[in-house]
């Protein structure tokens, strides 16, 4: 289920990134428009960038209050909170990335409201492993899947 199709961004929106894989699939592939935890910036608009230290990342997409999803000049994708400028890694790259979006949006919904915190818990651990299948990385540090993993696990993404 991806509720707003896939967003593909036109060469002159994906020139300046510097990761040739991660330009081609901006380009030609493109990310889904929009999910639960994540929507597409629009491409007819000019990018927008934002500067952490010493990083450039282009923005790609809004998550929650105040965090944008990017693409780091490696072609990972993390998340940049706008308040406090923290850096939360996401996925390897940008494929991985709308992968494991896919994914997360075909599972859905996980569960419904008379499941047990044991079932939610069990869904939630087979969602990480399959997250993981698909990009080893969303486990590392503090990386976002894991909050979303532990929304899954408290019942945040159940059908009501």
């Amino acid at each position: 289920m991806n509720m707003g199709g896939r967003v593909k961004y036109p060469e002159s929106w994906v020139a300046h990134i510097c990761n040739e894989e991660t330009r081609v699939f901006l380009e030609k592939v493109g990310v889904p428009g929009e999910t639960f935890i994540f929507r597409a910036r629009r491409p007819d608009i000019q990018p927008e960038f934002v500067y952490v230290d010493t990083q450039n990342f282009t923005i790609i997409g809004d998550g929650a209050t105040s965090q944008v999803f990017c693409v780091a000049e490696d072609g990972a994708v993390v998340a940049v909170n706008l308040i406090d400028r923290s850096v939360r890694h996401v996925n390897a790259d940008v494929v991985k990335f709308a992968r494991c979006l896919d994914y997360f949006m075909d599972s859905y919904p996980f569960g419904s409201v008379d499941v047990t915190r044991e079932e939610l818990e069990v869904i939630a651990g087979r969602l990480m492993a399959e997250l993981m299948n698909i990009d080893h990385t969303v486990s590392d540090g503090d990386a976002i899947w894991e909050y979303v993993v532990h929304d899954v696990a408290i019942g945040d993404y159940v059908d009501e």
